[in-house]
């Protein structure tokens, strides 16, 4: 005996359905989480236990961040974004991320951006003013100072 053939709408309602869940799931993985905005704008930052080290950072509302790193010009990218009293930065802290980098790597390459995939520090925030902000991530302290500038 054979079995009836199967109703190509309900594949063609599977495959809707699984498409839509795809989505939905990249859209997901490329949602900001809990961008601080206090922390949002154009930054100079110093390491106060490394001297020279220095370099700029701007922290983008959607979660990237743009900077210049040891008086360097490369410019690196990667994502940035505050949990309770902790600043997470790099790449590891995002949900999909690998996914999300890839692309964003595929992106950057086009675009002639430098990027770098970054696994991610955290950094205990330890002030936290309009204008200024520092923060330890073992030995190392960093202030970052508000630039007027864009």
């Amino acid at each position: 005996m054979t079995s009836p053939p199967q109703n190509p709408k309900g594949r063609r309602r599977l495959l809707v359905v699984a498409i839509g869940i795809l989505l939905i799931g990249l859209v997901w993985s490329f949602c900001p989480r809990r961008v601080d905005p206090r922390f949002v704008g154009n930054w100079t930052w110093t390491d106060e236990i490394i001297a020279g080290r220095s370099g700029e950072l701007n922290l983008l509302p959607d979660g990237t961040a743009v900077g210049t790193y040891w008086n360097s010009d490369e410019q690196v990218r990667t994502r940035w974004r505050v949990d309770g009293n902790r600043f997470l930065y790099g790449d590891g802290f995002w949900r999909g991320s690998n996914i999300v980098t890839d692309i964003d790597s595929i992106i950057a390459s086009a675009t002639g951006t430098i990027r770098y995939r970054l696994g991610g520090a955290y950094w205990q925030i330890e002030l936290a003013e309009p204008d200024r902000i520092v923060m330890t991530s073992g030995s190392l302290r960093w202030t970052l100072i508000r630039r007027s500038e864009p």
